[in-house]
C-alpha cells in the first residue's frame, strides 16, 4: 500500500536541505530505503526504520512540490 507525502514550498524563495520526518501508523511497516520521490533530484533518505523515516530534499524552489511515495505493508 503506497502512502504519499507531498511537500510544497509555499514561500517566495527557494528552500535548501528540507527535512521531512514521518512516523508510520501502527499496523504498517516500512522497509528502509524503498521510498521514492518525484522529482527525484536531490532526494535522499537520512534515517529509516520499520516505524519511521526521515528524508532530505536538497533544494525546493518557491512554489515547487515533491511527491514522496512510501511503500508500506500491513502487519500480519
Amino acid at each position: 500500500m503506497p502512502f504519499h507525502i507531498v511537500v510544497t514550498n509555499t514561500g517566495l524563495v527557494g528552500a535548501t536541505n528540507v527535512v521531512v520526518s514521518d512516523p508510520f501508523p501502527a499496523g504498517l511497516t516500512y522497509t528502509p530505503g524503498t521510498a521514492t520521490a518525484a522529482p527525484t533530484t536531490g532526494f535522499s533518505e537520512t534515517t529509516g526504520t520499520a516505524s519511521a523515516a526521515s528524508w532530505t530534499i536538497a533544494s525546493l524552489a518557491a512554489g515547487a512540490s515533491v511527491d514522496i511515495t512510501v511503500p508500506l505493508t500491513t502487519d500480519p
